[in-house]
């Protein structure tokens, strides 16, 4: 849309242009008038006619520059839009599909807790640790925890998740580092029980030496991960949906709130 008359930077040349005119106008009929000598006008008003140009001399000078910065900032406002583009793009990619595979994530979680481990509402660490409550055998349930650290690491590891991350905020930005660093420090624990689950016929040796290293090791720390996985999923997607909003994504699906309170 044009700019308004009075705003327009290519009018103030025809200003000048009129008001030299008028000047001339002036100073021819004021040389008619009075029948004097051009050598005695220019004599008697030097002063004035000095003043004037250099009046004029500023006014183009000022127009100039007020030209040359109105092309900077249209310059400055192309290069932040098109910046805010390749952000906005970014933010896109790292959104989609990935916020949607966390929303799954997270329905994995709590079927986990609820239908396959059974566990208590409030401080699962306390009734762990009291006796009050112990999660089934892992055979019923490590398989389905393995397949969700699969998940995680799978899209943890997607290289337009890991491009998007440099957007993120900083509380989001350490979520997403402690649930990654959380996801692959598991996976060696995961893989000792997913190998010793899968024997089809293992030995009473291997058997004692499994139920030593679960009852020591194994089975608290699968459980701390599966609780770290219930508070940093939630906190992850709620990041990620507030970054998306600030550069206008839309991501897949709409929002899916756990049940708050369990851990």
């Amino acid at each position: 849309m044009k700019k308004p008359a009075d705003h327009d930077p290519s009018l103030h040349p025809a200003v000048v242009a009129c008001a030299l005119i008028a000047a001339a106008v002036i100073m021819l009929a004021s040389l008619t008038g009075d029948g004097k000598s051009l050598e005695a006008w220019v004599n008697r008003y030097q002063t004035l006619i000095t003043g004037f140009f250099a009046v004029g001399a500023a006014y183009l000078t000022v127009w100039q520059m007020r030209k040359t910065d109105a092309e900077s900032e249209r310059r400055h406002r192309e290069l932040a839009s098109l910046q805010m583009r390749a952000d906005r793009l970014r933010m896109e990619r790292a959104s989609n599909p990935q916020l949607a595979d966390l929303r799954a994530c997270v329905q994995s979680v709590d079927l986990l807790c609820n239908e396959t481990m059974k566990a208590p509402e409030g401080r699962v660490f306390t009734s762990y640790l009291t006796g009050e409550w112990a999660p089934p055998k892992p055979n019923e349930w490590a398989f389905q925890l393995s397949a969700l650290q699969k998940e995680l690491t799978e899209i943890l590891a997607r290289p337009q998740f890991e491009a998007g991350e440099a957007l993120f905020h900083g509380e989001l930005a350490e979520r997403v580092f402690g649930l990654r660093r959380e996801t692959l420090t598991i996976g060696p624990t995961l893989g000792e029980a997913i190998q010793h689950l899968s024997e089809e016929f293992p030995s009473e040796e291997s058997e004692f030496r499994f139920g030593e290293w679960y009852r020591e090791n194994g089975e608290l720390a699968l459980i701390k991960y599966v609780v770290h996985c219930s508070i940093s999923l939630p906190g992850v997607i709620a990041g990620m949906e507030f970054v998306a909003r600030e550069y206008e994504v839309e991501a897949f699906h709409n929002r899916l709130r756990p049940s708050p309170g369990r851990w």
